[in-house]
């Protein structure tokens, strides 16, 4: 990275005569930064603090020179791969520039990169890539900016790669038609992304034959160019053994992994490299020298690994290896045995669900003496022996699921289709469901096809549930464009009294939640009120299946939002009660408890919320696959109560988990991807680092897109980033000029929800009386009370919030009777909504810092007004 100071400017004033010059300062933090990359760590330190010393707290110097020694840090912390450091500079430099006079400044983009970079080592590569994205675009063209437009590009290329996001190959091309070895990115670094580049095309499918020339010019590479370290060197080689492994070329693999193997024992690195080398190695040598020698090796890296303490998903892996070597070998007891151990020690680290847990489970034999008094044998034996019928209605589909079994479906399905005389139209139908409720539309559309296709079985070609199951995978399954279910809903509107009720019934709940998920409010409403007529008028003797439970669940994600909380708690209550005759439907009975989670107004206040949340979690991760929108649901919920409590350190932790779940669909919402971003921004301004939060806070506004997003969620990413920007600039100004042009879009306020159109108007009258307008605030803070609805729900704590704010803002403008009027209101609606929220000891903390607050601002406005009375 180049160190060279840009031209200054910005406001400042008058200099004292003993300070340092803007000169000085400039000098200083570039001989600083010169001195780290030589390598003088301590002189390279003194010269930044004497920088950032004189800096500190002055105001005579101009904007971008006042920065620029935190810039100067930020770039030392790189050098040192200190990443928190590092973030907390960049970040703080970057928010601080992120204004319209800076905000194409050089400073600003290079600490726009690096704070990226940091999110990226920290191992928040969601956040990463978004941020990664937008520096690129910054620093595209110009010159003044080549260093950090480089190091985004690296940096975009491999987490790209890491997430397998689509435009990774390429992003990966670009870099290398871009790269210049005498910029940032070292030949480390870039011999580094020539690997991910191949390894890449390699799990895409590309053949190991066609891929050795490349690999063998990457050894090159590597060799030729300075600066690629042993290790890395011997990663590729070992990367090469592989491809010629799988090239049937053990003869020229196995000398290179056998010198690999020594290599990473001789430097004491007994880690993942290790582990796939062993079962490389294992696998060469069973080609070339036998069974027997493969399994004496993965006998004697199993011995050498337990006692340097290797994983448990690593000795699982020696251990499967080794059980399906014996079973090769025809010494099927202790073949049995190994695959045992083997799945013991994956489910000491790894879920039920993984696929790896799911390859050992299905080598295990039930009937093998050795089950006896095996720790898994129920878990194992539970799903091997399930009924399982491949219906023409998918009922066992279904059942399965919602009991939480969705790693065995696939396994049933193919077992099911490869017997004879499997009906190929109930194969397909019972796919098409299958990957309908883990979410994958392509899946369930190539299902749908091949049901089609198939004449004369049990399921006709044009059955409903057909498009039932695209209706779930559009809408429930992923939902990131829920108008492309329009033609199935069409193609169902004029067969619904002809399905099942039950069907019916959840039909009914997934056109309402279809209109939810696109931000249609009055669409939701209607339709929602329509199933509730329908469940109203249900045969109380008609025995409840799967779907009404489906059904409910989904209806609980929606009804506390229209208004009529009441129904809410009925349909709760009603189908927990409903749920006790049907034990096994684990999962239906979470999907349940966390739709009233997540959506009931006061649920996540009760005491046994945090207990509640924790157990749905770890139930929820077992039962459905990893990129489930309910378990990045889960994580939020958990956010939310913790975030309710005080405990913000924690709630930001779920925060960032939710969103690396919500990341990992490879269908996700990106309007969802910014709401939940902008989560963890409340929680770090919260925390008071504005600075991270308000660069936080521009990546998910940046995603947003008003005419094509939800606008709920589009409204609580712009609220978050005006307030972030208002609270790291301290200029209310600027808060009000990111909110003015959608308080003016009638669209989009026309489409908001009461709740949102309040959450605007409420920021922005706080953000106008703070900026000294004081008329426009009293006529926002009206508009905001005005906009709450007369319905059934509970909007006491919404109007104690707006009176507060006024309150606080009619005092800081001089108007102490006025903040005092408003004061008491809002304490009255305020305590009387909190005292029944507070159902036992646990109460207390809820909403605990801002009851604080409240008592603080009650006592300041009251002593103040009372001063202002005459005696």
């Amino acid at each position: 990275m180049t160190a060279i100071a840009q031209e200054v400017g910005g406001t400042k004033t008058a200099m004292p005569a003993e300070a340092p010059s803007e000169a000085d300062i400039l000098g200083w933090a570039d001989a600083g930064y010169a001195a780290a990359e030589a390598g003088d760590w301590d002189q390279a330190y003194a010269l930044l603090a004497r920088a950032n010393d004189a800096t500190y707290g002055a105001e005579h110097y101009s904007t971008l020179v006042h920065h620029y020694p935190n810039l100067a840090f930020a770039r030392y912390y790189y050098l040192r791969e200190e990443w928190d450091d590092l973030a907390r500079f960049a970040t703080s430099v970057a928010s601080a520039l992120d204004a319209p006079e800076h905000v194409s400044h050089p400073y600003r983009i290079e600490a726009s990169t690096l704070a990226a970079i940091a999110l990226y080592e920290q191992g928040h590569r969601s956040e990463a890539e978004v941020q990664l994205r937008r520096a690129l675009v910054d620093s595209a063209n110009r010159q003044d900016t080549y260093d950090s437009g480089q190091l985004a590009f690296y940096y975009l290329a491999l987490v790209a790669t890491q997430l397998d996001s689509a435009d990774a190959g390429e992003l990966l091309s670009r870099f290398f038609d871009s790269w210049n070895p005498e910029g940032p990115v070292t030949n480390q670094q870039a011999v580094h992304l020539v690997y991910f580049n191949l390894d890449l095309q390699r799990r895409k499918g590309i053949s190991a034959e066609a891929l050795l020339p490349e690999s063998e010019e990457l050894l090159n590479l590597s060799e030729r160019l300075e600066g690629v370290n042993d290790l890395h060197k011997s990663h590729y080689r070992g990367h090469h053994a592989l491809l010629l492994s799988n090239a049937g070329r053990h003869a020229e693999a196995l000398p290179i992994l056998r010198e690999r193997h020594v290599f990473l024992q001789g430097r004491d690195k007994f880690d993942n490299d290790y582990y796939a080398n062993a079962l490389r190695l294992a696998g060469a040598l069973s080609h070339e020298e036998g069974l027997e020698a493969a399994y004496a090796q993965l006998q004697q890296d199993l011995t050498l690994g337990r006692a340097k303490g290797i994983g448990d998903a690593a000795v699982a892996g020696l251990l499967y290896n080794m059980g399906r070597a014996k079973n090769y070998l025809g010494e099927d007891m202790l073949s049995q045995q190994h695959l045992r151990d083997a799945y013991q020690e994956a489910r000491k680290s790894l879920r039920e669900n993984d696929s790896f847990v799911q390859r050992i489970r299905r080598e295990i034999r039930l009937e093998d003496p050795g089950m006896e008094g095996f720790a898994f044998a129920v878990e194992l034996g539970a799903l091997d022996q399930v009924d399982f019928v491949l219906n023409a209605d998918g009922s066992d589909v279904l059942r399965l699921f919602f009991e939480g079994h969705h790693a065995a479906i696939g396994p049933l399905l193919d077992r099911a289709a490869l017997r004879n005389g499997a009906d190929p139209s109930a194969v397909a139908l019972n796919r098409a469901l299958y990957a309908a409720f883990t979410g994958r539309v392509d899946q369930v559309v190539e299902a749908v096809d091949q049901g089609r296709a198939a004449v004369g079985g049990a399921v006709a070609p044009d059955a409903a549930l057909f498009q039932v199951a695209e209706l779930i995978a559009r809408v429930w399954g992923s939902a990131d464009d829920p108008d492309s279910a329009e033609l199935p809903l069409l193609n169902l509107r004029g067969r619904l009294e002809d399905l099942p009720p039950d069907q019916a019934s959840a039909v009914a709940a997934l056109w309402a939640f279809r209109h939810s998920q696109a931000g249609q409010q009055v669409q939701t409403r209607l339709a929602l009120r329509n199933w509730f007529k329908r469940y109203e008028a249900r045969d109380p003797a008609r025995a409840l299946t799967v779907w009404d439970f489906y059904a409910a669940g989904i209806a609980l994600e929606m009804v506390f939002a229209d208004g009529r909380p009441e129904k809410g708690e009925q349909l709760y209550a009603e189908t927990l009660v409903a749920l006790e005759a049907y034990p096994d439907l684990h999962l239906a009975k979470d999907y349940v408890q966390l739709a009233y989670l997540l959506n009931a107004p006061n649920a996540l206040f009760d005491d046994d919320a945090l207990a509640q949340l924790g157990r749905l979690i770890l139930s929820i991760s077992e039962k459905v696959p990893e990129d489930s929108s309910m378990v990045a649901a889960a994580q939020f919920s958990m956010g939310n109560a913790l975030g309710w409590r005080g405990q913000h350190e924690e709630a930001l932790e779920w925060m960032r988990r939710a969103t690396k779940s919500w990341r990992k669909h490879p269908n996700h919402r990106r309007d969802t991807l910014a709401f939940l971003m902008a989560a963890q921004v409340d929680l770090l301004l919260w925390m008071g680092r504005n600075a991270e939060a308000a660069g936080l806070a521009r990546e998910a506004y940046d995603i947003i897109n008003v005419r094509r997003h939800r606008p709920d969620l589009a409204a609580g990413v712009i609220v978050t980033y005006a307030n972030a920007i208002w609270s790291r600039s301290e200029n209310p100004q600027r808060g009000v000029d990111i909110l003015e042009p959608h308080l003016a879009d009638a669209v989009f306020m026309e489409a908001l929800s009461p709740a949102d159109q309040i959450k605007l108007l409420t920021q922005q009258a706080m953000m106008a009386g703070n900026a000294g307008d004081q008329d426009l605030s009293n006529q926002l803070f009206a508009e905001a009370l005005a906009a709450i609805p007369e319905d059934e729900s509970d909007w006491r704590a919404t109007r104690s919030r707006i009176q507060l704010n006024h309150a606080i803002d009619l005092y800081r403008g001089g108007e102490l009777a006025g903040a005092y009027q408003q004061m008491t209101q809002s304490n009255v609606v305020y305590h009387d909504w909190r005292n029944d929220i507070m159902t036992g000891e646990g109460g207390a903390q809820i909403d605990a810092a801002n009851l604080r607050a409240r008592a603080e601002w009650a006592a300041l406005i009251g002593w103040d007004y009372a001063q202002s009375l005459p005696e």
